[in-house]
């Protein structure tokens, strides 16, 4: 008797918690007054904010470089505002391209409270506002965050666009739910289900997927089975390094290159990686026009690595981007900084190795050390 006393109160407490997940699961999924991301900082550059016409208004951003160029149509992730998009944005004006972004009902002042159908609704509704303005589906390339990979999906399984990439996609959420809530039963309370796996292989566009292998929140085999799964033209960038979303803290690397800059130094920037180490230069061009920067390591033709080591040696090179082969053999008194990404995939000794190119002149020297975490990267000076 008492065995079936326990299990019937296990039963209601069990029935009574799945009840009130039912009731304000949504609370728990869409979250628009919440910020998750890193300080943005300002827009560079000017944007046409229009209203587009849903069930509501919805708020837009929309940037024409050129009316030739193609059109980014940018789905934002579950959290947040337009204006915490901005350092998306500000890389994205930087490219032969334009772009809208749009806020969900209930987001960025939005009125409406969003649910997947609601969303859904919403994504038609701007698509059908691009397409008033002049921009065909031909031009237009989703591109879809996290939550937001669920409605470019659904959109893009019934046109065809020119392109779809997808950042941190999910295969459904009810599957997703299942991971954080493992003994709930998703499959009968879920309201918003977003079956992103069931819809891509009716898509036609070809498709980029991103996704950090340190993914905490979607996980990462969620991307890979979604590339997989697609039969058509792909490509994919996963990182070994990044976390939910695609990073690079440009803001503390910029401020220590401008530092030593400013004071005549040279720097070292170590990136390991190979397969990113030319976009870490062209990154660095863009933000130091200026500077002249080279890129060296232990893959390219023992003459080639002489002549750019002799060229920093003699000052004639202002950053270095480079990968460990600098690691010993190399004293130059003018370079005063060196960055090392990913540093928590060194040692400590070889940290330390690392740490002595720098600091043998006369000048206070900087070793900035950048790795991935949720905090701001640490900046430690020696």
């Amino acid at each position: 008797m008492i065995f079936f006393k326990i299990l019937f109160y296990i039963f209601v407490i069990y029935f009574g918690v799945s009840l009130v997940v039912y009731f304000y699961q949504r609370k728990l999924l869409y979250h628009p007054g919440e910020n998750n991301y890193l300080d943005e900082g300002p827009l560079n550059h000017k944007i046409e904010k229009v209203y587009i016409q849903s069930e509501n208004e919805l708020v837009a951003w929309r940037f024409v470089k050129n009316k030739n160029f193609k059109t980014i149509l940018f789905f934002h992730g579950n959290a947040g505002k337009i204006d915490n998009r901005i350092y998306k944005l500000n890389e994205f004006s930087k490219l032969d391209i334009n772009y809208l972004i749009f806020a969900y009902r209930g987001f960025s002042g939005n009125k409406g409270k969003p649910t997947e159908q609601g969303l859904y609704e919403d994504a038609r509704a701007v698509k059908k506002w691009l397409n008033s303005n002049g921009v065909e589906d031909n031009s237009i390339i989703l591109y879809g965050e996290s939550l937001g990979t669920a409605i470019a999906v659904d959109l893009a399984s019934s046109n065809s666009f020119s392109g779809l990439i997808l950042e941190s996609p999910f295969t459904s959420m009810e599957i997703l739910a299942k991971k954080y809530y493992p003994y709930l039963p998703a499959k009968l309370i879920l309201k918003d289900k977003y079956k992103s796996i069931e819809k891509i292989s009716k898509i036609n566009s070809p498709i980029l997927i991103m996704h950090g292998r340190e993914d905490k929140i979607v996980p990462f085999s969620m991307g890979e089975e979604m590339y997989k799964k697609f039969v058509g033209v792909k490509y994919n960038f996963f990182s070994d390094n990044d976390d939910h979303m695609m990073n690079f803290n440009e803001n503390l690397i910029n401020e220590a290159i401008q530092r030593e800059s400013l004071r005549g130094g040279q720097v070292y920037y170590l990136c390991n990686d190979l397969n990113l180490i030319g976009d870490r230069r062209l990154r660095l061009l863009d933000k130091f026009p200026n500077l002249k920067i080279e890129v060296v390591h232990g893959q390219l033709k023992p003459k080639e690595i002489e002549e750019k080591m002799l060229n920093f040696n003699l000052g004639l090179t202002d950053i270095l981007v480079c990968s460990t082969i600098i690691e010993s053999g190399i004293d130059v008194s003018n370079a005063n900084t060196l960055i090392v990404e990913d540093a928590d995939r060194f040692g400590l000794s070889q940290l330390h190795q690392l740490r002595g190119r720098v600091g043998r002149g006369s000048m206070a020297s900087y070793c900035v050390l950048l790795y991935v975490s949720k905090e701001e990267p640490i900046h430690i000076i020696y």
